[in-house]
C-alpha cells in the first residue's frame, strides 16, 4: 500500500509551507529533490499516518552542489 506525503517548504521547526501531497515515499523524496534544485531552500518530507518528519533536504543559496544534500533520513519500519 503506498502512502499519501505532504511537502513543506522551510524548516520543521519554524515557519513552514505546505507545496503538495505526493503518493509513495520514493517519489516524495524525488520531487522534494527536485523543488531543492529549482528553487534553492530547506524542504521536508512529512508522514501524516505517523506525524513525523522523514526526511529534510537543505539545497541553500549560494551552494555549487549539483544536487540537494539530504541532511537525513529516518524511515520507521520502512512503511512501504
Amino acid at each position: 500500500m503506498n502512502r499519501t506525503y505532504d511537502i513543506f517548504r522551510g524548516a520543521p521547526e519554524g515557519g513552514v509551507l505546505w507545496l503538495e501531497a505526493i503518493i509513495g515515499i520514493d517519489a516524495a523524496i524525488a520531487r522534494v529533490k527536485q523543488r531543492a534544485l529549482e528553487n534553492p531552500g530547506s524542504y521536508f518530507v512529512h508522514d501524516p499516518q505517523t506525524h513525523s518528519v522523514v526526511v529534510s533536504i537543505d539545497s541553500g543559496v549560494g551552494k555549487n552542489a549539483k544536487e540537494p544534500q539530504i541532511n537525513r533520513i529516518v524511515r520507521k519500519g520502512d512503511p512501504e
